[in-house]
């Protein structure tokens, strides 16, 4: 995988027609990734993706506009930029 030949096809992203060129991110696509989502520890705006994943179509489709919105913008939001990292102890065995 990692002895790839460089592909001849990429996007110059300085030019304003290759940027012409990439799509939407399509609710679908927002509906697929949803379903993958892990379990895991909610984030910094208290949403767990357990919420996310047993989401409807009208959460999905919000996700999908602020996603396409930030993309065209090219403007992450703050609190996207920050996490909390926590380190857990493992348990000691004694023997």
């Amino acid at each position: 995988m990692l002895n790839q030949p460089t592909p001849d096809d990429l996007f110059n992203l300085s030019q304003e027609a290759d940027i012409a060129q990439l799509e939407e991110i399509t609710v679908e696509e927002v509906v697929r990734a949803m379903h993958k989502l892990k379990n895991k520890a909610v984030g910094l705006n208290d949403e767990s993706a357990e919420l996310l994943k047993h989401g409807n179509d009208a959460i999905a489709t919000e996700l999908a506009y602020l996603f396409n919105l930030i993309y065209k913008n090219e403007d992450v939001p703050d609190d996207w930029r920050h996490g909390i990292i926590v380190t857990l102890p493992k348990k000691v065995r004694l023997q």
